[in-house]
C-alpha cells in the first residue's frame, strides 16, 4: 500500500500512459510537478485514498476524468484542469465547488454525499453550462433557486436525493431531461413540476407524497416510476393517474396504504396499463389469453450511468391469476379441497369440481381471489399473531399455576397459624375462667 506519490516523477515511459489507478492506499496529500510530461494522460483514479489535500498540480494537457471519492477533502485547493470532462468527487466532505467554476467541457458531475449548501453550489452551477449528468445528492440543500438550471440547457440526467426539498419549481421549462431522481426528500406533491417530454425514468421513492395528480400531464412518456414509501392512499385516483401513462413499463407502489387495494394490485394495474411489465420487483407476463401469471423472478435493471443508486425495489414475489392446478400445491388448501371432493361420488364430484373453477374464473381477473397477497399480508401474520398469542397465553397460564400453587401454600400456612391462635387464646380464657371461680 502507497503513502505517497513522490516515486511518481520517476516512472519511465509517462508520455505514453493513458490512465494511472492509484485508488485505495494511504496517500494523504497529493502532488504533480511535471504534468506536461503525462501528455497522454486520460483518467486519473485517486479514489479510496484518505486523501485529504491537493498542492501543487501541474495537470497534464488530456487529462478528461478525475475521480477522487471516498477521500476526506474539503476543497480541491487548486484549479482543476480545462480540459476535463467527468468530475467523480462523492463521498467527500467537500463545502465548495468554487474551483470547478469555468469548467466548460465537464459534462458529467459527481459530488454527491458532500458539505455542500445551495449558496456555495450556485455560483459553480451558472458556470458549468455544458453538464449532461449531476448528482448533488445527499448534501444540505433544502431549496434551489428557480432559473438556475436553465442554463444547463443539455442537462439529462439530475439526482437531487436525500435533500429536504419540498417542492420541484426548480426544474426548468423547455427542458431535456430523461433521468430525475429525488428520492428520499420532503416532496407532498409534484406540484411545481413543468412538462418533461423527454423524461423516461422518475424516482420519487421516500417522501410524502398523498397524490399524484397532474403526473400524467407533466411526464406523459415515462416508463420507470418508483413512488415506494410515501402516502399515497386512494387507490382509484392513483390507478387513474398511471392509467394516462402509456409508457409505463415498471412501477413499484410497495410501501404505500393504497398498494393493498385491489386498484393497485397487479391485476388492476396491469389490465389499465397495457405495457406495464415488472411490478415492485417481480416480472409479470402473459400465460395465455385468458390467464396471466408472474413469472417469478425478481427484476434486475442494469446498473444506471453514472454509477447511480436508486432505492432497490422490495423483493416481493406476488403469484398472481395461478392456475387451479397449482392451488392444490398448497399446504392447507389441498387438504380443503380434499375433504369437499370426497365427499362427494360420481357426477356430483365433478359437478362441484367444475364450478369451483368457474367460481375461482370469474373471482381471480377482479382481484378477489389473490392466493399470495391472502397469504403473505393476512394469513400469515395472522398465523403468527395466533402463534404468538398462544405461547404468551401459555406462559401466563403456566405462571398462574405457580402463584396459585404458592398462594395455596400460603393459605395453608395462614391457616395453622389461625388454628395456633385461637388454640392459644382458648387456653387463656380457660386460665382466667379458673382464677375466677377461685376467688369467689
Amino acid at each position: 500500500m502507497l503513502s505517497s506519490t513522490d516515486g511518481i516523477e520517476l516512472v519511465k515511459g509517462r508520455e505514453k500512459i493513458a490512465e494511472v489507478d492509484l485508488s485505495s492506499n494511504n496517500i494523504e496529500s497529493f502532488g504533480l510537478a511535471n504534468g506536461l510530461q503525462w501528455r497522454n494522460l486520460l483518467v486519473l483514479n485517486l479514489a479510496s485514498c484518505m486523501l485529504s489535500k491537493l498542492y501543487r498540480i501541474e495537470w497534464p494537457p488530456q487529462l478528461r476524468h478525475f475521480i477522487v471519492s471516498n477521500n476526506r477533502l474539503k476543497r480541491f485547493d487548486c484549479a482543476l484542469p480545462k480540459a476535463l470532462e467527468s468530475l467523480e468527487c462523492q463521498h467527500n466532505r467537500l463545502e465548495t465547488l468554487e474551483e470547478t467554476e469555468g469548467l466548460k467541457r465537464l459534462s458529467r458531475l459527481n459530488a454527491s454525499h458532500n458539505a455542500l449548501t445551495w449558496g456555495t453550489v450556485r455560483d459553480a452551477l451558472r458556470s458549468l453550462s455544458g453538464l449532461v449528468v449531476l448528482d448533488l445528492g445527499y448534501n444540505p440543500i433544502d431549496k434551489i433557486e428557480v432559473g438556475v438550471f436553465v442554463r444547463i440547457r443539455g442537462l439529462q440526467e439530475l439526482t437531487l436525493d436525500g435533500c429536504r426539498l419540498k417542492s420541484l419549481g426548480f426544474v426548468p421549462e423547455g427542458n431535456v431531461l430523461s433521468v430525475l431522481s429525488v428520492a428520499c426528500n420532503r416532496l407532498k406533491g409534484i406540484q411545481g413540476l413543468p412538462v418533461c417530454e423527454r423524461l423516461t425514468e422518475l424516482y420519487l421513492s421516500s417522501n410524502r407524497l398523498s397524490t399524484l395528480r397532474g403526473l400524467a400531464r407533466a411526464c406523459p412518456n415515462v416508463e420507470v416510476l418508483q413512488l415506494m414509501n410515501n402516502k399515497l392512499e386512494e387507490g382509484r385516483s392513483v390507478a387513474e393517474e398511471l392509467t394516462a401513462l402509456k409508457d409505463l413499463a415498471e412501477l413499484t407502489v410497495a410501501g404505500n396504504p393504497c398498494s393493498l387495494l385491489h386498484s393497485c394490485s397487479a391485476q388492476g394495474l396491469h389490465r389499465c396499463c397495457q405495457r406495464l411489465s415488472v411490478l415492485d420487483g417481480v416480472i409479470l407476463g402473459r400465460k395465455d389469453t385468458n390467464e396471466r401469471e408472474v413469472a417469478g423472478i425478481v427484476a434486475t435493471r442494469a446498473t444506471a450511468t453514472n454509477n447511480r443508486k436508486h432505492p432497490s425495489p422490495p423483493g416481493i414475489i406476488d403469484k398472481l391469476n395461478t392456475p387451479r392446478e397449482s392451488y392444490t400445491g398448497l399446504e392447507g388448501k389441498e387438504k380443503s379441497q380434499i375433504r369437499l371432493e370426497d365427499s362427494l361420488e360420481g357426477p356430483e364430484r365433478s359437478i362441484a369440481a367444475k364450478a369451483t373453477s368457474q367460481l375461482l374464473e370469474k373471482l381471480q381477473p377482479r382481484g378477489f381471489w389473490d392466493e399470495t397477497k391472502l397469504s403473505t399480508e393476512w394469513t400469515s401474520p395472522m398465523e403468527h399473531m395466533i402463534g404468538d398469542l398462544s405461547a404468551a397465553t401459555d406462559r401466563l397460564t403456566t405462571a398462574a399455576r405457580k402463584d396459585l400453587r404458592k398462594m395455596t401454600k400460603w393459605l395453608a400456612k395462614a391457616e395453622e397459624v389461625l388454628e395456633k391462635e385461637a388454640y392459644l387464646r382458648g387456653l387463656e380464657e380457660g386460665d382466667d375462667d379458673d382464677v375466677s371461680v377461685g376467688l369467689t
